[in-house]
């Protein structure tokens, strides 16, 4: 059952969750393939359209997190730990985009992949699983109308 995203807007974060993890599987059929012994060009096409994505909309995503629902329960919730994987995050994108420019480093493209495979599933994970709950819980209705604002807000 998916949740109408201008009563909870958290579920808006929660859809945008499951399309990064569509990412992910496609940048770990990227690693799958480089760690077979394939070449770094047959697969570095797939690698950049997947770092774009992590640059665009997965930076918006975690931009968005951190203006229109950290602020309003960073005193409650554990959110300088989300915050931080995503500058951790920003930083492994710019690992991928030095390994791929020119694809040559096949060690370093398999390496900076994990890393940001693992963080990302598990950022999420938490997200979803501990996170979004407990700001539900948090906010209540009120609050999340103000998020949903706040999030309107981002996107204008």
């Amino acid at each position: 059952m998916t949740q109408d995203t201008s009563v909870d807007p958290l579920a808006r974060f929660e859809a945008e969750h499951r399309e990064v993890l569509g990412e992910l599987d496609l940048l770990e059929e990227v690693v799958a393939a480089l760690e077979a012994g394939e070449s770094l060009d047959q697969h570095a096409m797939k690698a950049q359209v997947v770092l774009s994505f992590l640059e665009g909309t997965v930076q918006r995503h975690n931009d968005c997190e951190e203006q229109a629902l950290f602020p309003l329960i960073q005193d409650q919730a554990p959110t300088a730990t989300f915050e931080n994987d995503h500058l951790i995050l920003r930083s492994l994108e710019r690992e991928l985009e030095q390994a791929l420019d020119p694809p040559e480093d096949c060690p370093a493209v398999v390496r900076t992949c994990r890393r940001i495979i693992d963080i990302l599933r598990d950022h999420i994970d938490r997200e979803d699983k501990v996170l979004f709950p407990m700001a539900r819980k948090l906010l209540g209705a009120d609050g999340l109308a103000r998020v949903a604002q706040r999030m309107e807000a981002e996107q204008a």
